[in-house]
């Protein structure tokens, strides 16, 4: 399974990315910028959608319901994921084995 897009909206300086895909043809994604223009945020944004655990610091200065940091990731299967998926033991309760438990009985049924 890999990661094909993401949208991140909240999260520190970053309002709404809209929906972002990543690099399909060659599979590198390049974050260039000035500094403070948000590389970091986004990265941080992607580590914090994988453990489950939002940061600390990462909700944005308005503090609403609203507002709340949100960051959606789009990943896709690969030739030999699904049946790896479905012969695999999945343990821990962290983001990614809920991601994958759940596509898992999907593809189940």
């Amino acid at each position: 399974m890999r990661l094909i897009a993401i949208q991140i909206k909240n999260y520190k300086s970053i309002k709404d990315t809209g929906l972002c895909y990543l690099s399909d043809l060659d599979r590198i994604t390049v974050l260039a910028g000035q500094n403070e223009s948000g590389k970091s945020s986004i990265l941080q944004a992607i580590h914090d959608f994988e453990s489950g655990n939002l940061r600390s610091d990462a909700e944005r200065v308005l503090d609403d319901e609203e507002n709340r940091p949100e960051v959606t990731c789009v990943f896709e299967f690969e030739d030999g994921d699904i049946d790896k998926l479905l012969a695999e033991e999945i343990t821990g309760d962290n983001i990614a084995s809920k991601i994958y438990k759940d596509a898992r009985d999907s593809l189940s049924k």
